[in-house]
């Protein structure tokens, strides 16, 4: 959000901001403390259920392990990070087996494309006016 507050203020000093101007946003700039009226930006639902986050987290990486350690037998990892040259074949594997989990959770559908990035999430769109209030003016979802 520094980032945010810098440009939001220059773009102000430079009558960027207002009527007849619209800023589309990243999730974080919408938490900036000088985001202007008429800015929008995406929001992902259940954004502020850390506990609903970290308890679809902590399902998702055990439900991988357990998979792992039931069809393969894990190498042990190395001990620091200072040969590059040696990569750690069973943590590549733990990957894919997290990229594979689908569950229910409670912040939603959790799944993931082949680059691990979470797929089916809903997005609110967020709208800011009215000095610096949140209005949700749309939805957005992975399957619209």
């Amino acid at each position: 959000t520094e980032d945010a507050q810098v440009i939001f203020r220059d773009a102000g000093e430079y009558n960027m901001t207002g009527e007849g101007h619209v800023w589309i946003v990243t999730e974080q700039a919408l938490f900036s403390n000088n985001t202007p009226d008429g800015v929008l930006g995406l929001q992902l639902e259940h954004a502020h259920s850390d506990k609903g986050h970290i308890r679809d987290s902590v399902y998702v990486l055990a439900s991988a392990i357990k998979e792992m350690i039931s069809n393969e037998t894990i190498a042990e990892a190395p001990k620091d990070c200072g040969d590059s040259a040696v990569n750690w074949e069973s943590g590549k594997r733990l990957f894919q087996y997290l990229k594979s989990r689908n569950i229910t959770g409670e912040t939603g559908q959790v799944a993931f494309d082949d680059n691990g990035d979470r797929i089916y999430a809903g997005y609110d769109v967020i709208n800011i006016r009215e000095q610096q209030k949140k209005h949700v003016v749309g939805k957005f979802s992975y399957d619209s």
